[in-house]
């Protein structure tokens, strides 16, 4: 849907049409936990267009609360604290604000998904596993080794941050890592006895070209915000 600027009525009431388009009805987050994953790569300002917008995230937050969700935000950054680029992002105040309860990134568990893919154990943040919906924010940019970094390679934000190294070194290509982030996103979609409810609102007002994912990109004007159920569909 076209989504010019960040304010957050205009992205809340996009976000609500576009839940209304998948046929989501209103009772959908009714009572539950929902968790919210933002891409917080690192501390960067809004207007680098290297994290999801803090006002497409207080959108969310309004969003879960107006339909009776409880919302958890979860985040892990690969080298600097979450604290720090809570602060540099303006996510500090937003949490604060909104009254959104934040997981802590080292409170972790195993989710383990025993199918034909050939990745099939990841120890992901515990959030993951209390929520009943699952709220994926990505930011659309450019990404070095996968090209395009989005909806499918923002839930790889879910394992703790300093253990992202250590699958970038067993999954060294950009194939391979590509094949992990599918592997991964199979196991979080179907290796839950229960399966959550995923809804994955992109922030695309203003994405990153160039050399993406962090502070080399370029921002770019889309004015788009892209909503659905399916991460694949949503990057294609």
């Amino acid at each position: 849907s076209p989504c010019g600027d960040y304010e957050a009525t205009q992205i809340l009431d996009t976000m609500r049409s576009g839940l209304l388009t998948l046929g989501i009805g209103s009772t959908v987050m009714q009572g539950k936990r929902v968790l919210i994953k933002p891409n917080l790569l690192k501390a960067s300002t809004p207007e680098e267009a290297v994290v999801t917008h803090p006002e497409f995230f207080r959108a969310a937050v309004r969003l879960v609360k107006a339909l009776g969700g409880a919302p958890i935000m979860a985040e892990s950054p690969a080298f600097q604290p979450l604290a720090k680029v809570m602060k540099k992002a303006g996510y500090d105040r937003v949490v604060e604000d909104e009254g959104c309860e934040v997981a802590d990134a080292q409170n972790t568990e195993v989710l383990f998904c025993d199918g034909p893919a050939r990745f099939k154990r990841f120890e992901i943040s515990k959030a993951f596993f209390d929520a009943d919906v699952v709220i994926n924010l990505p930011k659309l940019k450019t990404h070095g080794l996968t090209y395009l970094t989005g909806a499918v390679k923002n839930l790889f934000g879910l394992i703790y941050g300093l253990n992202k190294s250590q699958w970038h070194l067993r999954a060294r290509s950009g194939m391979e890592f590509s094949s992990l982030l599918i592997d991964l996103y199979a196991a979080l979609t179907q290796g839950v006895a229960q399966p959550k409810t995923f809804i994955h609102m992109m922030d695309a007002v203003i994405g990153m070209e160039g050399e993406g994912p962090g502070n080399a990109g370029v921002p770019k004007k889309v004015g788009a915000l892209l909503v659905g159920q399916d991460a694949l569909a949503v990057d294609a």
